[in-house]
């Protein structure tokens, strides 16, 4: 799923949470037609016995306009875009968690 994202980390606890909020333009209909959607979501760090958990919590605001309502019908039913977002979500937890685990550094005695 192509988009061009703008946004900004309006809250950032570091290292546990960091909350980002912006607006995403999707181009449909091979660009004829350019659909912009206010997005967020929420990235946390928790510590857990096996580890670090890293998890990415999105939210799409479709707003209550009649429009909006056939939009947010259309991308969850004809498109599947819930499990593109949700595919394109896990693809960059997996990338993080591969940067995160390459910049590791043994212990030096």
């Amino acid at each position: 799923m192509d988009a061009d994202l703008h946004g900004r980390f309006p809250y950032i606890d570091h290292p546990n949470v960091a909350v980002w909020s912006g607006t995403a333009y999707y181009p449909r209909l091979c660009g004829l037609v350019t659909v912009r959607i206010p997005e967020g979501g929420t990235i946390r760090l928790e510590e857990t016995e096996a580890g670090t958990r890293m998890s990415h919590a999105v939210w799409m605001d479709f707003p209550n306009s009649q429009r909006e309502r056939a939009l947010k019908w259309l991308c969850t039913t004809v498109l599947d875009d819930k499990s593109k977002l949700y595919d394109h979500t896990n693809k960059e937890l997996i990338f993080f968690k591969e940067r995160l685990e390459s910049t590791e550094h043994a212990p030096t005695s």
